[in-house]
């Protein structure tokens, strides 16, 4: 079996989690920095700006990484299930084209979650310790992310709905199909193990174990982190009140 569309949703994943896991590599790197010198400003608009956008991106490379482990589990599945028809899903093309879906209907929900935040100039601190370094300066302008004025119409309505949706799409949702795929996976590699073992090679067939190993792990661990952090979504948008009071 060739799993070429494997590979390709794959290499989105790694590209997905490189992404993810950047922005903390480059926020450890700024903090220790800043504790080697005295004077430490403010975050400039720049800064904050970058930050926001970067927010936004890790929002949607994590959806991403999901989606996409939804769409793998389904083609393996798939390809196992129907092995005639199995050339079109195993096809470069097709992986391409799964992950370009998985992008643009992760950006929807990033996008939304992109309206939902501006940034104000919340005040004019001074930094004595910066005197001697800035002396024609004693006040700095601070920037930070609030709440946008669409988000907070009619009692923050569209943040809750962003809120309800994200849940139920990005983690409720992929953290019950992710378990349904790989039984059904399970099921098909047990129906067919006898023939696989007679039609294909033994690299392809270490090759094939391999990536169904790595569905079973993602689909663990994504329930395991994802279906709380939904439920946890829903409880907030309906009661936030009482969270923030727990």
């Amino acid at each position: 079996m060739r799993t070429s569309s494997t590979n390709i949703i794959l290499l989105a994943i790694a590209i997905s989690n490189l992404v993810y896991m950047a922005y903390h590599i480059m926020d450890w790197m700024k903090k220790a920095y800043e504790n080697t010198k005295t004077c430490v400003l403010p975050d400039s608009y720049a800064y904050v700006l970058f930050n926001w956008i970067y927010n936004v991106l890790q929002d949607d490379a994590r959806r991403c990484d999901a989606f996409m482990g939804l769409a793998m589990a389904s083609i393996r599945t798939c390809v196992l299930k129907f092995p005639v028809r199995s050339r079109t899903a195993a096809s470069v093309s097709f992986g391409w084209k799964n992950c370009l879906i998985a992008l643009l209907f992760s950006s929807i929900f990033s996008l939304a979650y992109l309206l939902a935040q501006q940034i104000v100039l919340v005040d004019y601190t001074e930094f004595e310790e910066c005197y001697e370094q800035f002396p024609n300066e004693t006040f700095f302008e601070v920037y930070t992310t609030m709440p946008s004025t669409l988000a907070e119409l009619n009692g923050f309505l569209y943040f809750k709905l962003y809120m309800v949706l994200n849940a139920i799409f990005s983690k409720i949702i992929p953290a019950v199909l992710f378990p349904i795929l790989t039984i059904l996976l399970i099921v098909e590699l047990r129906k067919i193990e006898e023939s696989r073992n007679r039609m294909f090679s033994n690299s392809n067939q270490n090759k094939n174990s391999a990536t169904t190993k790595f569905v079973i792990f993602n689909t663990i661990a994504y329930v395991i982190s994802a279906f709380p952090t939904g439920m946890f979504y829903l409880i907030y948008s309906f009661f936030s009140e009482w969270c923030l009071d727990v």
